[in-house]
Protein backbone atom coordinates (compact mmCIF):
# COMPACT_ATOMS: atom_id res chain seq x y z
CA UNK A 1 0.00 0.00 0.00
CA UNK A 2 0.79 3.51 -0.98
CA UNK A 3 1.35 6.54 1.48
CA UNK A 4 -0.77 8.14 -0.86
CA UNK A 5 -3.61 4.96 -0.17
CA UNK A 6 -3.24 5.34 3.50
CA UNK A 7 -3.62 8.86 3.09
CA UNK A 8 -6.90 9.08 1.27
CA UNK A 9 -8.31 6.33 3.77
CA UNK A 10 -7.55 8.79 6.30
CA UNK A 11 -9.46 11.68 4.95
CA UNK A 12 -11.96 9.25 4.16
CA UNK A 13 -12.63 7.70 7.70
CA UNK A 14 -12.08 11.92 9.58
CA UNK A 15 -14.54 12.77 6.79
CA UNK A 16 -16.93 9.76 7.94
CA UNK A 17 -16.39 11.00 11.68
CA UNK A 18 -17.15 14.09 11.04
CA UNK A 19 -20.46 13.05 9.14
CA UNK A 20 -21.61 11.07 12.09
CA UNK A 21 -20.60 13.81 14.48
CA UNK A 22 -22.57 16.29 12.63
CA UNK A 23 -25.63 14.02 13.03
CA UNK A 24 -24.82 13.27 16.56
CA UNK A 25 -25.35 17.34 17.22
CA UNK A 26 -28.79 17.53 15.42
CA UNK A 27 -30.01 14.77 17.48
CA UNK A 28 -28.09 16.17 20.72
CA UNK A 29 -29.61 19.51 19.69
CA UNK A 30 -32.96 18.06 19.43
CA UNK A 31 -32.71 16.53 22.90
CA UNK A 32 -33.04 18.88 26.11
CA UNK A 33 -31.10 16.59 28.58
CA UNK A 34 -27.93 16.55 26.41
CA UNK A 35 -25.65 19.66 25.14
CA UNK A 36 -22.67 20.06 23.04
CA UNK A 37 -19.92 21.23 24.27
CA UNK A 38 -17.01 23.43 23.08
CA UNK A 39 -14.93 20.77 22.24
CA UNK A 40 -17.19 18.57 20.06
CA UNK A 41 -17.95 16.21 23.70
CA UNK A 42 -21.37 15.33 24.35
CA UNK A 43 -22.18 15.84 27.93
CA UNK A 44 -25.45 15.12 29.99
CA UNK A 45 -26.72 18.41 31.97
CA UNK A 46 -26.92 18.32 35.69
CA UNK A 47 -29.46 19.95 36.02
Amino acid sequence: MADKDIEKIAISTKEQRIKLSNNLALKVRKCKDFYLGTTGKITKKTR
